[in-house]
Order: structure tokens, then sequence, then C-alpha cells
């Protein structure tokens, strides 16, 4: 991922990028390691494998960032961007395991007032798929002031959403965004936000819709 021969030759980076599918959870601690040995230099590439190898070293290392008080706001910033869905490898994660912690630590980030960090907040609520925290995201949606953190809640939902999930989003659209339509409107022609919503919303319904 790193390698420049690996980004100028895209036979180079089809092989380099396939080997991304035996990242496992016991893979992790290496990567962490390497992770933690770089600093004060934040290794995004290390930290993104990290989490994406899963298990309970990824949790552990989740849980070292955003429980101590010398983490700097960068180290954040790329952790939210890893879990909020906009990094390379988080989709194909091997499953960080739910911790009630996550809870807690979330609510302090999303607390901050940059919205780069708040971001962060937003992923590790996506950690725990249960009612509270989609509750806390469709908050987030509605009302937050900054359109990404917006985005990244959308993002989270389209992937741990429920049935209520997808009312809600129903009636949110309708109301704020009444021009959208799963049927009719092209996405690429939305703005970010509304072409966000509009494919979680087709997500959730693919799998909670009306057969």
């Amino acid at each position: 991922m790193s390698d420049p021969k690996g980004q100028e030759d895209p036979k180079e980076f089809l092989k380099l990028t396939g080997m991304l599918a035996e990242l496992r959870p016991s893979m992790t601690a290496t990567f962490a390691r390497i992770y933690r040995e770089a600093k004060p230099r934040h290794d995004a590439i290390a930290l993104e494998l990290a989490l994406a190898s899963g298990g309970a070293e990824a949790a552990a290392l989740l849980k070292e960032i955003f429980g101590s008080p010398l983490t700097q706001k960068a180290e954040r910033v790329l952790v939210g961007i890893s879990l909020s869905g906009e990094g390379t490898l988080i989709k194909m994660a091997n499953g960080i395991p739910a911790d009630p912690a996550f809870a807690v630590l979330a609510a302090t980030t999303l607390g901050l007032t940059d919205p780069r960090e708040r971001i962060a907040g937003v992923g590790l609520l996506g950690l725990q798929s249960i009612d509270q925290s989609r509750s806390t995201l469709l908050s987030l949606v509605a009302q937050d002031t900054d359109e990404n953190v917006r985005m990244a809640a959308l993002r989270v939902l389209g992937r741990n959403g429920d049935r209520s999930t997808l009312d809600f989003l129903m009636s949110y659209a309708a109301s704020s965004f009444p021009e959208l339509s799963l049927d009719t409107t092209d996405e690429d022609k939305l703005p970010p936000l509304a072409a966000t919503l509009l494919r979680t919303i087709s997500s959730l319904d693919r799998r909670f819709g009306e057969k």
C-alpha cells in the first residue's frame, strides 16, 4: 500500500490489494505494534490494517487511542476516516468486538468541537449495532451542524441500521428532501448529503423494505 511501484503498475497494485483478503485478527497485534512504534508519526496504513484485521487487539488499540489524554487530534481524525467508511479497508474488516467502553468514548468524542474528530465518535458508535447507538446516529443525521458528520452517520447506518432506521430516514427524507425518490432520482446529480441519504435508504430498503 505504501510502495510507489504498486501505484505505478496496475497489475502489481491488483496483486498487492488481493493480499488484503488474507487479513485476520491474528495479524492485528503486528500492525498495532508497527503503528505504535511509528509514533510520533501517525502511520495511517498500519492503523487501517490493524483495524481491518479486527479482533480483540483492534478493540484494545481503539480504547488506548480514545482513552488517553495524550492522544493528538490528528490521531483521532485518522481513526474517524477509517471507521466511518472513508478509508480503504474497513469494509473488509474481520470485526471489532463490541465493547460498552466504546459508547462512553464515543460520547466524549462527539462532544468535541472539530467535526473531523466527531466523525471518529460516529465510527465508534458504528462498532455497536444496538438501539442506543442507532438512536444517537439518527440524531446526528437530523441535527448535527456539520454535513460531513451527518454523512458519516448515514454511512454507518447503511451498514448497521434496522427496519426502524429505514422508517425514520424515509420520514426524514420526505420532510427535508422531498425531491428524493428511490425509483427516479439520479444520485449522481444530487448534492453529497442528499446522495448519501439516498444510498443509505436504498441499502436499507433492499434489506428491510416491503417485498
